[in-house]
């Protein structure tokens, strides 16, 4: 049985491979070509790292030899900016530069540059370094008390407490817990401010 498959705007049409390749850019806005270096390559486009991308939109001719590309000469492509991102990563690769989208490739040249990317494995994903978060572990040691009537039930929990990291000890300020604690991690103590 055959099932119809969703193509969702904004995916990715084929593979990408991990290079490192100067690629000579020629635009309107520039005299001359410059020299860029792509970071990843498909048979739809390229990843170009540039401090000063251009904008979406913008029409591009560029000139390189993929790798293990058989051909003597260069490719030769026109290809228009499809994505442009200024950030620059703490860690890895750097992320400023422009994705580009080839908008001309011949089907000879299209499956030659597949079968040059063949074997080449695809970029690995960079750790997100900003969600990290580094804790320091503090025992703490939770004590209270539930008068019965009849008889005084005494609880301690020892538990352990992440603390962001450059986290000042003297700053807890413990607090009165109430009638009884309903949950193990309702902690009564609370930063001071």
């Amino acid at each position: 049985m055959l099932e119809t498959v969703e193509v969702l705007a904004g995916s990715r049409r084929s593979l990408r491979r991990a290079i490192d390749v100067e690629c000579d850019v020629l635009s309107q806005y520039w005299d001359e070509p410059v020299s860029l270096l792509a970071l990843d390559l498909s048979v739809g486009g390229m990843w170009l790292d540039a401090e000063l991308p251009l904008d979406v939109g913008d029409s591009l001719r560029l000139r390189f030899h993929p790798p293990r590309w058989k051909s003597g000469r260069p490719l030769i492509v026109n290809a228009e900016v499809r994505r442009v991102d200024l950030q620059r990563r703490r860690f890895g690769a750097p992320a400023a530069g422009m994705g580009i989208a080839f908008t001309d490739l011949n089907p000879w040249e299209r499956d030659a540059l597949r079968l040059a990317l063949e074997g080449i494995p695809p970029p690995l994903p960079f750790a997100d370094e900003t969600k990290r978060t580094d804790l320091i572990w503090v025992e703490s040691l939770l004590t209270w008390e539930e008068d019965l009537g009849d008889r005084v039930n005494i609880y301690e929990v020892s538990e352990w407490l992440g603390l962001d990291d450059g986290f000042d000890a003297e700053e807890i300020e413990f607090f009165a817990v109430g009638e009884m604690l309903t949950s193990p991690l309702a902690f009564p103590f609370r930063l001071a401010a």
